[in-house]
């Protein structure tokens, strides 16, 4: 009987080649329970399931004057990990740091939480975002990547537009570019060098720092501003125009403020727990 005899040369290539894969499944199963996690990946889903496994991911924040029992304002915040990092606008976060104000933030499912853990607000290019660490474990949250998205494909909202909690728009990417509000000559002094996605979904009052996504569940953008443009000023006839910083500018802040995540912060704030 013949037996094939492996040389020594292939024989070590063999050894290295299995210690590769299996350092490389091992790569990909770490990386599965980050903030780039929970995939759908159902090219047939419907939008109504899509909303509801996505719709965890989004809480409401309401903020109050300080002693009053109605909220003057509100927004809304995105889950972008398992362990409760949460992203924002800071025009909605900023209340936090003035001592008049007191926020609360409620989930889908109507808990209150108690603290927020504060993480980084805005950058020198003054970009519209605040990132914070809520002490809950998330229900669901946004995958977040820094891929490029393609115009024309369909996009989600979901928010609290009008005090309209978790209401679920559709629309299209219509256009990606950096210094979109620059170039309507529109809030000139912030978010200087973003790339914006600007949209077709309806963005309104109460729906700022709530996700943009695709139909598999993935980030595009954070809904950020709605600006207004005179068409005619005879007949006062104007259109819209729906921006949202994109999920690459909010992976790359992510990444850029890692460091203060691993060493669980900067400060905590209490919230407003019970209204008065």
């Amino acid at each position: 009987m013949y037996f094939f005899k492996i040389k020594k040369p292939i024989k070590i290539f063999f050894i290295y080649y299995f210690i590769f894969i299996i350092l490389f499944l091992f790569f990909i199963l770490a990386n599965s329970k980050n903030c780039y996690s929970q995939k759908i990946m159902n090219l047939n889903i419907t939008p109504q399931i899509l909303y509801n496994k996505r719709v965890n991911a989004v809480v409401k924040i309401n903020i109050y004057k300080k002693n009053e029992n109605s909220p003057i304002s509100h927004g809304t915040g995105t889950f972008v990990s398992k362990d409760g990092l949460l992203i924002t606008n800071q025009h909605v976060a900023q209340y936090l740091f003035h001592p008049e104000y007191q926020i609360e933030i409620i989930t889908y499912g109507k808990q209150q939480l108690p603290n927020v853990i504060f993480i980084e607000c805005s950058d020198k290019r003054q970009i519209d975002l605040c990132l914070f660490k809520l002490p809950i474990t998330a229900k669901a949250w946004f995958p977040v990547s820094d891929d490029k998205i393609s115009l024309g494909h369909v996009v989600y909202k979901i928010g609290h537009a009008h005090s309209l909690e978790y209401n679920f728009t559709q629309g299209f990417t219509v256009k990606r570019e950096a210094n979109i509000p620059f170039l309507l000559d529109y809030r000139t002094t912030e978010n200087s060098n973003v790339e914006f996605i600007e949209v077709s979904a309806l963005l309104r009052p109460g729906d700022s720092g709530g996700p943009i996504f695709d139909s598999q569940g993935n980030l595009i953008g954070i809904s950020t501003m709605r600006i207004t443009e005179v068409i005619d000023v005879k007949t006062g006839g104007s259109s819209s125009r729906f921006l949202a910083i994109s999920a690459r500018e909010v992976y790359d802040y992510i990444q850029k403020n890692k460091s203060t995540i691993d060493n669980g912060g900067r400060q905590v704030f209490k919230l407003l727990f019970h209204r008065p």
